[in-house]
């Protein structure tokens, strides 16, 4: 996600200029079920010293960097096309630090597809607050590695400090819940990366490791 400090226009043509064309398909071939699937990025984050608090649907979006607002952007403009012209319109929810394990989510996005209210929107949350460190000391114990491996770098501009997201919307309308605690899904997730060393082995060479040392070599 870094790269939008590098080129952030890349993300204001796909996520502001793709999501209009999106919306203006479902408008032309019309009775097309549309889920935009955001991130809890735009809420801009929350302080550390209060763990008791959350993102809800009613947080107002208040963006900290180009990626975010380009997910804000887009998430207004699916609104509007739905207030506008009424196509129908669910879902809110991608988490980055309130870890949540893939199928979880999937199951979430499914449900609210089917059962959802046109229109609505529903955070999609695991109440599993990790740090990054945490995680990445979780992954390196699972591999049997050294916390050697562990490099610190300069963070980014606008980086936001925590999200927290509270789903309790989803729960009490649609019964959802996340299945798979973090324990339970980082060692699924890790399994899967072993198992399927062909997929990513193909992203870390060519041009993403070229993009990997301009970004990070100097911080």
């Amino acid at each position: 996600m870094d790269r939008y400090i590098e080129n952030p226009e890349i993300f204001l043509q796909t996520n502001v200029i793709g999501t209009s064309v999106l919306m203006d398909a479902c408008r032309k071939y019309g009775n097309i079920r549309y889920h935009q699937v955001s991130t809890d990025e735009v809420y801009g984050d929350l302080p550390l010293d209060r763990p008791d608090l959350f993102f809800t649907e009613t947080t107002p979006l208040q963006t900290s960097s180009p990626y975010s607002a380009s997910k804000a952007s887009a998430d207004l403009l699916v609104q509007a096309y739905y207030r506008t012209y009424k196509l129908p319109v669910y879902g809110k929810g991608e988490n980055v630090r309130d870890w949540l394990y893939v199928e979880d989510h999937c199951s979430a996005i499914d449900l609210i597809i089917r059962k959802g209210k046109i229109g609505e929107v529903y955070n999609i949350g695991g109440h599993n607050e990790r740090t990054n460190l945490e995680v990445v000391k979780t992954i390196i114990k699972e591999l049997g590695k050294s916390e050697d491996l562990i490099e610190f770098v300069t963070d980014r501009p606008g980086h936001d400090r925590r999200y927290a997201i509270d789903p309790t919307k989803i729960h009490n309308e649609l019964g959802w819940l996340p299945a798979t605690k973090f324990d339970d899904g980082i060692k699924k997730t890790i399994d899967w990366y072993l198992i399927h060393k062909s997929w990513w082995e193909k992203i870390i060479s060519g041009e993403y490791k070229d993009y990997y040392f301009r970004m990070y070599n100097n911080r």
